[in-house]
């Protein structure tokens, strides 16, 4: 959970469900702003960090979860958005909506190792169990990019609806997406490489 009031430095609370308290306060980033737009987190695939992604300020923020230590901030791009990470744990992949591009973050050493550039405005991405394939939302053409990580040639790009600003692969097949702005709720089938299914999902899903 994060608690963001007035000018006071961005808390990433750590909550104990059974207690129901916060048992740990991590001060993550410093800021005069008031606008503090999201802040996303994950967990490293051996649970010995933590990934917090801020999106107003561009940093990556880590924190080892032995000690609920703030240790490092790395680099993205503007604006990055909700992260994912590769199905063996190496590599966090962050979208950076208006940098245009995906960062590639070595989560042994937490460092960015690369950066794959986007023809749009990428809001949210995911990969396929392998590693091969990146599924990236773009809000700019209304479309989810299917990637080729091997050579970074997008390989097929299908219609979502308007805005789509998260997305998720389920059981490896189907890939769930959000628009925002058309209300609805898009489901991409990854092996046919088409748009199979909408429903509506409530008022700015």
């Amino acid at each position: 959970h994060l608690r963001a009031s007035e000018e006071r430095p961005g808390t990433l609370w750590i909550v104990d469900r059974e207690k129901k308290k916060v048992i740990y306060e991590i001060m993550i980033y410093m800021t005069r702003y008031r606008d503090w737009k999201e802040i996303f987190v994950v967990f490293s695939k051996d649970s010995k960090k933590l990934y917090a992604v801020e999106s107003g300020t561009g940093f990556l923020d880590v924190v080892r979860t032995s000690d609920w230590k703030f240790v490092k901030k790395v680099n993205l791009g503007i604006q990055p958005q909700n992260p994912v990470l590769s199905s063996d744990g190496k590599f966090l992949y962050v979208p950076n909506l208006y940098s245009r591009d995906i960062t590639v973050v070595d989560t042994r050493e937490d460092i960015v190792v690369d950066s794959i550039k986007i023809d749009g405005l990428p809001s949210a991405v995911d990969l396929d169990p392998d590693g091969k394939t990146l599924y990236v939302a773009d809000i700019e053409r209304h479309c989810v990019l299917f990637i080729d990580l091997s050579t970074r040639a997008v390989i097929k790009q299908v219609p979502a609806g308007s805005v789509p600003s998260n997305i998720l692969l389920v059981d490896g097949r189907f890939l769930y997406v959000l628009n925002t702005y058309s209300n609805n709720l898009s489901i991409i089938d990854v092996v046919k490489k088409e748009n199979i299914k909408s429903m509506g999902a409530g008022i700015l899903p």
